[in-house]
């Protein structure tokens, strides 16, 4: 139907999931989706349990993880060490911001803590890339590697501040 921006699927969250029309039966989940021609679309991971929609992981992502597995026997990520939800629109109004990552965790031990980054910072952006939701935040991340030299901007306590990261991996 249409490239989301997340699916919740059980407990777990995907991300610039692919969302179906429709829901998908059990025997379905990681089964390939494809187009009219054959073409790989993505793999079906399950139901969304927002929306009971089918929800698919795109084919370059799967692709992307599959290589690395072949090539490395493991699949490596950019790490920053938080958790982070949408900020609530009438926070975002209080703090006088249209949107962003709110930190509700930073690891110990992690980038994030060594940065300085604090539980109650509002991620706005990382490097010039807008941080709209928790959302736009993973996928940036996702798109970067272990050892990285990131800008993290956050606003905290009302000042708008840059923190310099170098990501785990």
């Amino acid at each position: 139907r249409s490239l989301g921006r997340r699916a919740t699927v059980g407990d777990h969250v995907v991300h610039d999931a692919i969302q179906l029309d429709r829901p998908v039966p059990a025997d379905a989940h990681g089964g390939a989706l494809v187009d009219a021609d054959g073409a790989l679309l993505g793999l079906v991971v399950g139901n969304s349990t927002e929306r009971e929609l089918g929800t698919v992981v795109p084919a370059d992502d799967a692709v992307d993880c599959a290589l690395a597995l072949r090539d490395h026997g493991t699949v490596r990520r950019a790490w920053l060490g938080v958790r982070a939800v949408d900020l609530d629109p009438d926070e975002a109004t209080l703090l006088g911001v249209p949107g962003g990552a709110r930190i509700t965790e930073v690891t110990l031990g992690s980038p994030a803590a060594a940065a300085g980054v604090r539980v109650g910072d509002v991620v706005r952006a990382v490097d010039q890339h807008v941080v709209d939701d928790a959302s736009d935040l993973v996928n940036d991340l996702a798109d970067r590697e272990p050892g990285e030299a990131v800008d993290l901007h956050v606003q905290r306590d009302g000042q708008q501040l840059g923190l310099p990261i170098t990501l785990g991996g």
